[in-house]
């Protein structure tokens, strides 16, 4: 993800950049609960999202989305944005897998 073009755009405010994040977290905990008929906000994402569930989980989804209650609190604070975008997104990422060294 590209934090520093979310950071500099002036045309969506920060906290509204956050809202749309808030928006399809909250589609991607209604799939990854499998909520029997979920009212999807992004929905002509849907195929998209349902992507995405194969690859997170349901703890994934919480995690980021109390990473994101951070940044809000955060930036309402004077937090540095593109700072807090990086390290959610480092704490969201994957762990590398580990390949193990060869033996002399």
């Amino acid at each position: 993800m590209d934090t520093s073009a979310l950071v500099k755009d002036r045309d969506t405010s920060f906290e509204d950049q956050i809202g749309i994040f808030y928006g399809l977290l909250t589609d991607l905990l209604e799939i990854t609960f499998k909520v029997k008929d979920p009212v999807l906000r992004n929905a002509p994402f849907e195929k998209e999202l349902e992507s995405l569930c194969k690859t997170v989980d349901s703890a994934w989804v919480l995690r980021a989305i109390a990473g994101f209650d951070e940044l809000f609190l955060g930036a309402r604070r004077n937090l540095n944005r593109q700072l807090g975008l990086d390290a959610l997104a480092a704490s969201l990422a994957p762990a590398p897998s580990r390949v193990p060294s060869p033996r002399a």
